[in-house]
C-alpha cells in the first residue's frame, strides 16, 4: 500500500514553490511599514510628518485621520478581528498597536522616513491591571452553555474534585509573517495574494471591512454552500501554499492594512512586517485559566452529578487576542458511565 503523496512536496524541497515574494508583482509594487505605538494604553496625539515626507521615495504617511473608515467585521470563528480593527481612532490599546503606515517606493526609504516620523502618544493615567476576563462568545459558539442546577448540586454533594488548570499564552511565528500584496481593481474590487491559512474567513473578513458584495457577510458564506445561491463579491484572495501550521497564518491585521494603503496610494502595495510587530500582528494562543468542578454521591464509581467549568482569558493587546473581555462557562450534568 503506497503512502498518499504531497502535490507541493517537490516543488517545495526543489525550491519551486511560489511565494509572495517571489511574484512579479511584488517588485512593482510600493512598501508599507507600519509604525506601532510604544504605550500600551492612551491616545495618539500631534503627528509631525514633514520630516518622513522628505525623504526621497517616501509617497505618503497613512494616519487614524486620512485612513480608510472600515466598516463594522463579523468576528465569525476566531476572526477577532472585528473587535479592533486597524486606524479607527486615535485610541491606543495595547503595546504595538498600528499608530501610522509609512508608504514609500523601497524600503531604505520607508524605514528611514519611519525614522522621521514623529507621533506623540498621550499615555492613559489610569493604572494598567492584567485581569482575566469571562469569554461570552468563542467566535460563532455561544461561550456560555447551561443545563440543570450544576453550582447547586455541587454545593450539596459529599464527594467533589476541585481543580484549576493555567494554560500559558503562545506564539510560534514562522516563516513569512505577514505577507501580502494588495491591488484595487477597476471594478472597485480588491486582489491580494497573501499567505494565509483560513482563506474564506480572510476573504469575508476583506469584504466586511470595505463593503465589497452581498457575500462578504455571514449570510454570503452560508449562501456559498448552495450552488446558485450566491452573487459575485470583489474580493480575490490568492493564496498559494496555504498552511504553517495550524493557525499560525490568520493574519488579517497586515491584509487589512495592506488594503488601506493600497487605496490611499492609488496601486499596489506590499507591508513589511517586522519580527516584533508578529507578537502584536499575528494571531496567537491567548492565556487560559480554567476551574474544573465536578460533584459526585457517596460510594458510587464511574459516576459523577454535576459538572462545572468556567473559564477565563486574559485581556490582553495584540493579533488575534485583542477581543474584548469575555468568557465561557459550560454547566452539564453528566449520566453514570
Amino acid at each position: 500500500m503506497t503512502r498518499p503523496a504531497r502535490i507541493d512536496a517537490i516543488d517545495k524541497a526543489m525550491g519551486r514553490t511560489v511565494f509572495v515574494d517571489d511574484l512579479r508583482e511584488a517588485g512593482r509594487s510600493r512598501l508599507a511599514l507600519t509604525v506601532t505605538s510604544r504605550i500600551a494604553k492612551g491616545r495618539v496625539g500631534a503627528v509631525r510628518a514633514e520630516a518622513a515626507l522628505a525623504v526621497p521615495g517616501v509617497v505618503q504617511v497613512m494616519t487614524h485621520a486620512n485612513a480608510p473608515r472600515l466598516r463594522r467585521i463579523l468576528a465569525a470563528s476566531m476572526a477577532e478581528i472585528g473587535a479592533l480593527r486597524p486606524l479607527p481612532d486615535d485610541r491606543i490599546h495595547f503595546y504595538g498597536q498600528p499608530v501610522a503606515v509609512m508608504i514609500a517606493e523601497n524600503r531604505r526609504a520607508a524605514r528611514e522616513g519611519a525614522a522621521r516620523l514623529q507621533v506623540d502618544e498621550i499615555a492613559d493615567a489610569t493604572p494598567i491591571a492584567a485581569r482575566l476576563a469571562r469569554v461570552r462568545q468563542a467566535g460563532i459558539v455561544p461561550g456560555r452553555l447551561r443545563k440543570g442546577k450544576a453550582l447547586q448540586d455541587i454545593l450539596q454533594a459529599p464527594q467533589v474534585i476541585d481543580k484549576e488548570f493555567h494554560t500559558a499564552p503562545h506564539r510560534h511565528n514562522a516563516i513569512e509573517p505577514g505577507a501580502v500584496i494588495a491591488r484595487w481593481d477597476a471594478d472597485s474590487g480588491v486582489t491580494a495574494p497573501a499567505a494565509t491559512h483560513w482563506h474564506h474567513i480572510d476573504t469575508m473578513a476583506i469584504g466586511q471591512a470595505f463593503g465589497l458584495g452581498a457575500d462578504s457577510g455571514l449570510s454570503g458564506f452560508l449562501a456559498r454552500m448552495f450552488p446558485g445561491r450566491a452573487r459575485p463579491m470583489r474580493v480575490r484572495l490568492v493564496n498559494h501554499p496555504s498552511g504553517g501550521a495550524f493557525g499560525r497564518n490568520l493574519n488579517t491585521i497586515p491584509m487589512i492594512l495592506a488594503c488601506m494603503a493600497a487605496r490611499v496610494a492609488g496601486r499596489a502595495v506590499k507591508p513589511a512586517v517586522t519580527r516584533e510587530q508578529t507578537f502584536s500582528f499575528l494571531s496567537h494562543r491567548g492565556e487560559v485559566r480554567q476551574r474544573l468542578r465536578i460533584g459526585a454521591p457517596p460510594r458510587t464509581a464511574g459516576s459523577a452529578r454535576s459538572c462545572r467549568n468556567p473559564t477565563w482569558r486574559r485581556v490582553q493587546g495584540g493579533g488575534l487576542s485583542n477581543r474584548r473581555a469575555r468568557s465561557r462557562c459550560r454547566s452539564t450534568p453528566t449520566k453514570r458511565i
